[in-house]
């Protein structure tokens, strides 16, 4: 858990993509535990709240970017024979929580995204600018 300034986010869980899990027994049902996301790519994440006020909807924010890739890869992109893939980043506003700890989730399809080690960051932000943030990586790897 990450702890900063009165809120707390949990480790960012990888889940296969789904519906919205509703309990921890349909969180483990999904649980993607080595980081290496299924052949479509797409991958749900999932992360708990705590310390938000009951009466405030917090601010969320996803980023993805790249950490690693292959040698090869990297040389075609010096040689702007491919694009680098650039940091993706998606923010919005939660509704209201209804108890003073809260889950989140989001799927994300990251087809667009070449093979390699890919770091995905959640940072929840309260209504008086207080924030936490937790990060995971991930494994996209092409077939």
């Amino acid at each position: 858990m990450h702890l900063t300034h009165g809120i707390a986010i949990s480790d960012i869980l990888l889940l296969a993509p789904g519906p919205t899990p509703h309990t921890f027994d349909a969180v483990l049902a999904r649980l993607l535990p080595d980081g290496r996301l299924p052949d479509e790519h797409q991958v749900t994440l999932y992360w708990e709240l705590y310390g938000v006020r009951l009466d405030e909807a917090p601010r969320v924010s996803v980023a993805v970017s790249r950490v690693r890739t292959s040698f090869g890869r990297r040389l075609a992109e010096r040689l702007r024979l491919r694009e680098e893939p650039q940091t993706i980043e998606v923010q919005w506003a939660t509704d209201a929580p209804a108890a003073a700890h809260a889950a989140g989730s989001v799927t994300l399809d990251l087809r667009d995204r070449p093979s390699g080690t890919w770091r995905v960051s959640v940072t929840v932000t309260d209504a008086a600018g207080r924030a936490a943030t937790a990060t995971r990586d991930l494994v996209i790897e092409n077939r």
